[in-house]
């Protein structure tokens, strides 16, 4: 045998029979050992550790589902009732939406009935044509132009603002200001005016929307709210 550190043997017997056996004895130096026992041990801290983390997880996973998907642990309202599925909490954002849902659709309704009155019952029947294809179309297309871009630099909230604003101050300007004051504004008087119309005299349809300009600004405004605004909004 040698022996470096460990050793090496091999052992060979015979019997009379003519079998033989071989016997083979090996020990690893002390370091050998020492560094497989180091490699053991890393595996084993390694294997521990992951382990704890799976078990954290699924600890976790249990905590997530316990509590409905949400990381809270705070109890889920109860709704007021099964036909009305809204918590108390919920209940004043639902009200607010409902009368600014209603307010939009209110305003719809309104001008949309009073715009063709006011073309129809100053410019003519005639005239409701040419103010869509010339005044109701390109203001759309300036519209669609205007939003697409300034939602790519506003917020939705500015958004909102900026594009509901212009509607109701040219309503309150037109209820307040132009309106009451339409026989001052158009030209010529609407007493001659309407003679005219009335009388089926040469005044073409441009000529009478040019006339009744206001009228004709807010059935282009009162379009432009019914198109965009409110699917939009």
């Amino acid at each position: 045998g040698v022996r470096v550190g460990g050793f090496f043997e091999i052992t060979m017997n015979s019997s009379p029979e003519g079998n033989r056996n071989v016997k083979v004895d090996i020990e690893t130096p002390q370091s050998v050992k020492n560094e497989i026992n180091a490699t053991l041990t890393k595996l084993e801290n390694t294997i521990n550790q992951q382990q704890q983390q799976l078990q954290q997880q699924e600890k976790s996973m249990a905590t997530l589902l316990t509590n409905g998907g949400g990381p809270t642990t705070t109890t889920q309202q109860p709704h007021l009732s099964n036909k009305f599925p809204i918590s108390k909490a919920e209940l004043p954002h639902f009200l607010s939406m409902s009368i600014l849902m209603f307010l939009f659709i209110y305003v719809f309704t309104t001008v949309r009935d009073t715009k063709d009155t006011l073309v129809v019952s100053n410019c003519g029947a005639e005239a409701i044509p040419f103010l869509k294809l010339y005044g109701v179309m390109p203001c759309a297309a300036m519209f669609i132009v205007g939003y697409s871009k300034l939602s790519n630099v506003l917020s939705k909230s500015g958004l909102f603002y900026v594009t509901l604003v212009p509607f109701f101050v040219f309503y309150g300007v037109f209820a307040f200001v132009l309106f009451p004051n339409r026989d001052l504004i158009h030209f010529p008087p609407a007493e001659a005016a309407g003679a005219a119309v009335g009388g089926g005299g040469a005044l073409t349809a441009a000529t009478n929307l040019l006339r009744y300009w206001s009228f004709s600004l807010f059935f282009i405004v009162s379009e432009l709210w019914a198109s965009a605004g409110v699917p939009l909004l």
